[in-house]
Order: structure tokens, then sequence, then C-alpha cells
């Protein structure tokens, strides 16, 4: 099969010529593969090697212009995506240290306090036996001590109720930090994905409006 003539035509022109031509050698490859010789009982085509490699070559050689800028678009915004998708996993491995070192900071200081009021309770509980033993070996004093070592307890287990809350507290605190920071993060995300979406409509809006434009060369 011999080849077209506009095999031999110049790449450049106008968007629908080489568009149309395009399509014409695609239609020739076609028709090449439809008539060529087919193996018996098999149907196969047999094809030349040589011959079907020159109309590959003269496809890709007129692939139109605006065909190879999408594919370069196509892969920018590829780039674009693999990056976002690494600064996205970034940030949360970051996000997910910064969380487990508050959590660590927090529980160590939380057992810190806990020990100190507890070893602190048991110090006032010990006082307070001993100063009630010392008060109830007098008999006109006894309730007297009976009285002041029930308020040495009290204040031991209020001090060390106090102690936990304000345990509590500052856990609770660290983790609404964080939570806070971890929105902050979670919206620069989802920032950086809208904007990968605008870049990737306005790439879009700007190649249709170039293959839309009359005259324009490929």
């Amino acid at each position: 099969m011999s080849q077209p003539e506009h095999f031999e035509e110049a790449g450049a022109g106008m968007d629908t010529s080489a568009a149309n031509g395009f399509l014409s050698l695609i239609e020739e490859l076609e028709q090449y593969v439809a008539e060529a010789t087919r193996v018996p009982l098999t149907g196969k085509a047999l094809l030349d090697e040589d011959e079907l490699y020159a109309i590959l070559d003269q496809i890709r050689r007129h692939v139109p212009g605006e065909i190879r800028r999408a594919m370069e678009i196509v892969a920018q915004e590829e780039q674009l995506l693999r990056d976002a998708h690494q600064r996205r996993d970034a940030i949360l491995q970051e996000a997910e240290m910064k969380r487990d070192r508050i959590l660590e900071e927090a529980e160590n200081r939380r057992d810190a306090m806990l020990a100190a009021a507890k070893q602190e309770a048991e110090q006032r509980v010990a006082d307070a036996k001993r100063e009630a033993q010392r008060l109830m070996s007098e008999t006109e004093v006894l309730q007297e001590a009976k009285r002041e070592a029930e308020e040495m307890l009290l204040a031991a287990r209020r001090s060390a109720k106090e102690l936990q809350e304000g345990a509590d507290q500052y856990v609770d605190a660290s983790l609404a930090r964080l939570e806070k920071t971890l929105a902050e993060m979670l919206a620069q995300a989802r920032q950086g994905r809208q904007f990968l979406i605008k870049l990737r409509k306005e790439a879009a809006a700007k190649a249709q409006g170039k293959s839309e434009q009359p005259g324009q060369q490929g």
C-alpha cells in the first residue's frame, strides 16, 4: 500500500488543518490494517513492519500542537499533585509527631504532679496520725486532737484532688492546642488542594481557549 500524499506535507498549519491531517493519518492506518493480507483460518493480518513504522512515525510528527500542549499540562498537573501529596504527607507526619510529643509531655507532667500530690498527701496523713496519737495520749485534749487530725486529712485530700484536677486541666489544654494545630494544618492542606484545582481549571480553560482561536499555528 502506498503512503498518502499528506504524509509528506509540512506539519505547520492552522489548527483545523492539523487536526484533520492527524485524523486522516489515523484513518489511513485503519485502512492499511483493514486491507492487509489475512492469514488463512486465523483472521490475523500480515503487516509490513517497515511500512507500519513509517506510518506511525508520520502520525507522531503530525500530532497537533494542542495535544502536545495538553500532554505537557497533564504532566505538569501530575507533578503538582505529587508535590502536593508529598507536602500533605509531610504536614501530617509533622502533626503526628507533634501530637505524640505533646501527649508524652502532658502524661509525664501529670504523672509527676500525681506522684508529688500522693507523696505530699501521704506525708500529711502520716503527720496527722502522729499528731493524733500524741494528742490522744492526753485525755484533756483528746477531742481536739481528733478534730485537728480530721481537718488535716481533709486538707490533704483536698490538696490531692486539686493537684489531680490541675493535671487533668493541663492535659485537656494541651490536647485543645493540638486540636487547633491539626485543624490549621488541615485547613492549609485543603487550601493547597483548592489552589491546585484552580490551577488545573485555569490551565484547561487556557488550553481550550487557544484551541478555539482561528488562524492559530500548530
